[in-house]
């Protein structure tokens, strides 16, 4: 007995004169905001923190309820390190690229964001850090180009010196969610116009056409895809349906500015009628299943999309902690989800683990 007791008070000393190193790796969350309609996020650091933070949005666009904070859903409140990324995003999602990229580079040296109250370490104890891209809506066309453009083959290879494949070669997987991976056609409508002068009228006084939104419409020319290199990690794709008016000017399901089939990446046709296939308490039909053609991804050599998995937020809830019901992988071939029920945020620290 004294032998056994004097053996455990040896190991209790020994591991806490000498603790273990082998932690898991400390995790470092980057969040890139989404298409804006004035560069604040550019000069406002306030702006960028703002965006992921707000009360549920109803289909008018009205919010109420109380405030939630994505960020710290996301990080377990600081449990994980977060880092901000701020950029202008009234400009095309290639310029975009070069200064997002600029911007988790810093987060990889160990330097602060632009607000200076938030960075990564570069590792822990020896463990180095894992790096996650949580992207919202232009936020994950943008993260696209990045990674299909990070080796000397891809088309678009550090367009205009911007360090791709230095951020690309450390990055563990990106999060996209209502990210119109193959354009929308609220774009197109604000870009092109409709026959329908209602809409036309409408979309006059609550749009703002810039380079940002031309480039997010569904013309072939315009889609990411064309100007790049299946993406060098797997990208994670989510999406919510929930829809808020604009969603009158789509078809399918969506979130009110992404339908499921370019949140999806889908092959083909971003404007077809595609509808997830299910059966819920609340949407007790049953329909056509999700990119029955190909189901992973446009451009065939996409198979880096994965985790397909969707929820009932409308596109503006996804940035926040707003929507706690259950997840779905209904209709989506090879969907996963971590969480059963929970919020994309909370979706996003599952994934990251504890």
């Amino acid at each position: 007995m004294d032998k056994i007791l004097s053996f455990f008070l040896t190991t209790v000393i020994f591991i806490t004169l000498f603790p273990f190193s082998g932690q898991a790796a400390p995790k470092c969350l980057i969040f890139v905001h989404g298409h804006r309609t004035d560069q604040e996020t550019v000069k406002n650091y306030h702006a960028v923190e703002s965006y992921w933070i707000g009360k549920e949005t109803n289909k008018l666009g009205m919010e109420s309820g109380p405030v939630r904070d994505g960020v710290a859903a996301a990080t377990r409140n600081g449990y994980h390190h977060a880092f901000l990324v701020g950029y202008d995003a009234t400009d095309s999602y290639f310029n975009g690229a070069v200064e997002v990229s600029k911007q988790i580079e810093r987060a990889m040296q160990g330097l602060p964001d632009l607000g200076g109250t938030r960075s990564c370490p570069v590792e822990t104890e020896g463990a180095p850090t894992q790096y996650i891209v949580v992207a919202h809506s232009m936020g994950g066309v943008v993260m696209d180009y990045i990674l299909g453009n990070a080796v000397p083959s891809s088309p678009y290879y550090n367009y205009k010196g911007a360090p791709f494949d230095k951020v690309t070669s450390k990055i563990s997987y990106v999060m996209t969610v209502g990210t119109p991976h193959i354009g929308t056609a609220v774009a197109d409508l604000i870009m092109q116009g409709s026959h329908n002068m209602l809409l036309n009228v409408l979309t006059w006084a609550f749009s703002h056409p810039d380079h940002g939104t031309e480039w997010l419409q569904t013309l072939p020319n315009y889609q990411v895809s064309h100007y790049m290199s299946a993406p060098l990690r797997e990208v994670r794709l989510y999406t919510g349906w929930n829809s808020m008016g604009s969603s009158l000017l789509l078809r399918g399901n969506d979130d009110g500015v992404s339908s499921v089939a370019t949140a999806f990446a889908c092959n083909g046709d971003p404007n077809a009628n595609r509808r997830i296939k299910v059966r819920t308490q609340r949407f007790p039909f049953y329909d056509l299943p999700l990119c029955e053609n190909s189901p992973m991804g446009h451009m065939g050599g996409f198979r880096n999309y994965s985790n397909m998995n969707w929820s009932e937020e409308n596109h503006a809830d996804q940035r926040r902690d707003i929507y706690h019901g259950k997840r779905h992988t209904q209709g989506v071939p090879g969907g996963s989800s971590c969480l059963e029920n929970g919020s994309f945020l909370e979706e996003v620290a599952c994934n990251a683990g504890q």
